[in-house]
């Protein structure tokens, strides 16, 4: 049986070796009930978390699939909904991130820095992933089925809102 997820309506904080203090503002539950895809954007403070979140994401899939992820955060103009990356429900993010490779987390906080201050651009025009297990699921959301794949790497599926 799938247990469901309570509410955000708190902040939570994380502290993760080498990524310094971390902050995860969460959307107040009033705002969710308002509008499924009420959307926020992250502030400067957070981008250890969207590294961390990222290590969490795509960390077995080396650089490439890290900057995968970012490029779909930044495609997103770094907003968040509470369904939009399932790292950020790993009970001990901060310390999976602390477990990664100091050259894969220093690559994650370089990366993220770049892109969300505009030093760097996104390599794919992804808005949307979900792991190829999901992707290929009988039971995958409605959602997944109107997009369209533009990439296709190690186990993630990067798609795009038709034109």
């Amino acid at each position: 049986m799938k247990r469901a997820r309570k509410p955000l309506n708190r902040v939570a904080r994380l502290v993760a070796p080498g990524f310094g203090l971390c902050f995860l503002l969460l959307v107040p539950t009033g705002l969710e009930a308002a509008s499924k895809h009420k959307l926020r954007p992250y502030g400067e403070a957070e981008l250890p978390l969207l590294a961390c979140v990222a290590l969490g994401e795509a960390a077995g899939e080396g650089e490439q699939g890290i900057s995968l992820v970012l490029d779909t955060m930044a495609n997103r103009h770094w907003r968040w909904n509470r369904y939009a990356y399932s790292a950020q429900f790993r009970p001990h993010l901060a310390d999976f991130c602390a477990a990664q490779p100091a050259t894969l987390r220093r690559y994650a906080d370089h990366q993220v820095a770049a892109l969300y201050q505009g030093r760097a651009v996104p390599q794919t025009a992804a808005t949307h992933y979900v792991t190829s297990w999901l992707y290929h699921s009988p039971t995958r959301p409605a959602w997944v089925g109107r997009m369209k794949v533009i990439q296709v790497y190690r186990n993630h599926v990067f798609m795009v809102e038709p034109s």
